[in-house]
């Protein structure tokens, strides 16, 4: 039996997803008695582990940003839908608070079932990734249709926040083989790349292939691209899928960073992965292509994994809205990062911002990416923002 626990509805709002909820056979409803803020707060919402909880429109939007953000910290496998007017602010607030779903509450029937049926399909996905599926390790492929949306960043970022969090090794694959810059981002000087690597198949071990890792002191270990772009036909799609295969046998987590684009080596790597990250910033050309790339991995059969959108420098004042953005993706945003003047200065120093500003908006919100993509374990927190 699901459950969605409501808060702050009102009568009219309250029959609207009465009546919605109707379909969903499994689907227990029950009101929170009285404000957010009492009978234990957040922690007692969370103690009831409800699926989905939505926020009314009756409800202050101040308490309810507060609520989402404290329960995404606690409880991240609880699904948030806020029932407000949506505009560009709000969603923007909304979705750096945790909040999953807007929803208009003077929205017709279809739009709140669909609404509901999405969290509680969110809610679903977050609790098997808690579970671990039946996953002994994750293979996190970051990928993205167009170059420059910040998909290295992302990339390095997530595995440092993964690192930290789980207090486990992870590895991070530069399969952008013309010009990967993970070592750059992370201020290594690899004696090896993944060119060795691939010229010791099919005889490569895991022992022999932690040789030509690179260590970075925050327990991330890098096979990097190859210093010379010509190398890159030397390595095979299989070979690069082999060693990815390999270092799963090592490592629980294993970034893999591609070109920008979609050739032979990611789609390859795409059929042994865990969790698919797809990056893409505020333009429209950016936002369809990824829509287009999930339709034709869709054709491909690529489907055992699990999905995720992130959107960079989401803050961009371009003439487009978040609730935009999904429909022209089709799939809902995951974590929208915001822009920065730290994030280019990080890549110059090859210091990354989860390391030179622990306390960033940016960091905090790769963290929660990497609470939710964590075998089992509890969500992660590095402080407010000053």
């Amino acid at each position: 039996m699901r459950r969605l626990l409501t808060t702050g509805m009102g009568s009219e709002f309250g029959s609207q997803v009465e009546n919605a909820a109707r379909s969903f056979h499994d689907l227990h409803i029950q009101e929170w008695p009285g404000a957010v803020t009492a009978l234990g707060g957040v922690e007692a919402i969370a103690a009831r582990n409800p699926d989905v909880l939505l926020l009314g429109p009756e409800l202050d939007q101040a308490v309810a940003l507060e609520t989402a953000a404290k329960l995404a910290r606690v409880a991240p496998a609880v699904t948030v839908v806020l029932a407000t007017r949506p505009d560009d602010d709000t969603w923007r607030r909304a979705l750096e608070a945790g909040v999953r779903a807007v929803v208009d509450p003077d929205a017709p029937l279809d739009e709140v079932h669909q609404a509901l049926e999405s969290a509680l399909d969110n809610s679903q996905r977050i609790r098997s990734l808690a579970a671990g599926r039946s996953y002994a390790h994750r293979v996190i492929v970051i990928s993205s249709p167009k170059g420059g949306v910040g998909k290295t960043v992302v990339a390095v970022n997530l595995a440092l926040a993964l690192a930290h969090g789980t207090q486990e090794k992870v590895a991070i694959v530069d399969l952008d083989l013309a010009f990967g810059d993970v070592a750059h981002v992370l201020m290594l000087t690899p004696e090896h790349t993944i060119t060795d690597a691939a010229a010791a198949m099919p005889d490569l071990d895991i022992t022999a292939l932690k040789v030509f890792l690179t260590a970075h002191p925050a327990n991330v270990f890098a096979l990097c691209s190859p210093d010379d772009p010509t190398e890159a036909d030397d390595i095979s799609p299989e070979a690069a899928t082999a060693i990815i295969d390999l270092l799963t046998t090592e490592f629980p987590y294993v970034i893999v960073d591609t070109a920008g684009g979609f050739g032979d080596h990611t789609y390859s790597v795409m059929e042994h992965a865990s969790d698919l990250v797809f990056v893409s910033d505020m333009d429209v050309p950016s936002i369809i292509n990824v829509r287009k790339a999930l339709e034709l991995i869709d054709r491909l059969g690529i489907v055992d994994h699990n999905r995720h959108l992130v959107l960079n420098r989401a803050d961009s004042r371009v003439g487009l809205q978040l609730d935009e953005v999904t429909a022209a993706a089709g799939v809902p945003v995951d974590l929208a990062l915001p822009s920065s003047r730290h994030i280019p200065i990080s890549v110059n120093e090859g210091r990354p911002i989860l390391l030179s500003r622990p306390r960033s908006q940016f960091a905090r919100r790769i963290t929660r990416l990497a609470a939710e993509l964590q075998i089992a374990a509890p969500a992660l927190t590095t402080g407010e923002a000053p």
